[in-house]
């Protein structure tokens, strides 16, 4: 799954999500500033 800010995420990752905030969360920290 691609996502718009180009980072892939795991289908087993992407299953672990239940709100959009978790999805949220996860894009931060894989968003190095």
């Amino acid at each position: 799954i691609e996502e718009e800010h180009g980072i892939v995420i795991p289908d087993e990752e992407l299953a672990s999500f239940e709100t959009v905030g978790d999805i949220l969360n996860f894009l931060e920290k894989n968003q190095k500033k």
